[in-house]
């Protein structure tokens, strides 16, 4: 089978082509469909195609969406469900390293090691391919990294993230990976390298409609150019309106997150 021939599968071109072209396509499945919708900031309506599912795969992606609102309480309890429900080490893997990032969204950064030392066997146990689970593995081991104030560490694994994305041609995981290698890269003091990810994070983000990542590489980098900083907040306001609408009930929460209601009062 040709390259083209297995482009042609509905999940890659959700993976490989991006989720808006993946919507456009209209096929592949419910689940499918709900990370697809997540990934542009409709959770509402990923979450109407995702719950009846009452799947592991399900499960965890509905608490990658309540993690990119900050819900990372919620997120836990659908993780923790989603690692009793597994049935195949791909929804282990998923549902392992989700707790990881629930564990450092609220700072507690020795459950979140402990947890990372399972997901770390848990993902190594999953057959080829595994650029998902492993890029996503990386995605976590940079979040840890930053809260333990190792940012160089943090730079690594974000890099080992954008390398697995990129090899993959997984173009929404290769732009997640440069926002958290820019991130990283600024919290080490080095502004060029960090404003070339972030901004390239930033394009590849608006270039596939990615909005949940649009506005927090467009507020990072704004910071880092004071010359482009109104531009720059502009847009990651009117992305950060956009995931508010797409959330309809409890948007307020979303809102009044401090680096959101500084972005939207100004």
């Amino acid at each position: 089978m040709t390259g083209a021939a297995v482009r042609r599968r509905p999940e890659d071109v959700l993976w490989f082509d991006g989720p808006a072209a993946y919507l456009r396509l209209g096929d592949g499945g419910p689940w499918l469909r709900g990370v697809a919708l997540g990934a542009v900031g409709r959770y509402a309506d990923a979450a109407r195609v995702l719950r009846p599912l009452r799947t592991s795969s399900a499960l965890s992606a509905l608490a990658s969406h309540a993690r990119q609102v900050g819900r990372h309480e919620e997120a836990a309890g659908l993780d923790a469900r989603a690692l009793r429900l597994a049935a195949t080490s791909d929804e282990r893997a998923d549902a392992a390293v989700g707790l990881v990032a629930d564990a450092v969204g609220v700072g507690d950064a020795a459950a979140a090691a402990t947890c990372l030392a399972v997901a770390a066997d848990l993902v190594s146990a999953v057959g080829e391919p595994a650029w998902r689970a492993r890029t996503r593995l990386a995605w976590v081991r940079a979040e840890l990294a930053l809260l333990n104030g190792v940012p160089g560490d943090a730079v690594r694994a974000a890099d080992t993230a954008r390398g697995e994305a990129t090899a993959a041609g997984a173009r929404r995981h290769v732009a997640k990976s440069l926002l958290m290698r820019g991130v990283a890269q600024s919290t080490c003091g080095d502004r060029e390298r960090a404003v070339a990810d972030l901004l390239a994070a930033l394009d590849q983000a608006q270039a596939l409609g990615l909005v949940p990542l649009v506005w927090p590489a467009a507020l990072v980098a704004a910071r880092l150019l004071p010359d482009r900083a109104a531009g720059l907040r502009a847009t990651a306001a009117d992305a950060a309106r956009r995931v508010a609408d797409g959330l309809e009930e409890r948007a307020d929460e979303f809102v009044a997150r401090p680096e959101i209601a500084d972005l939207l009062a100004r």
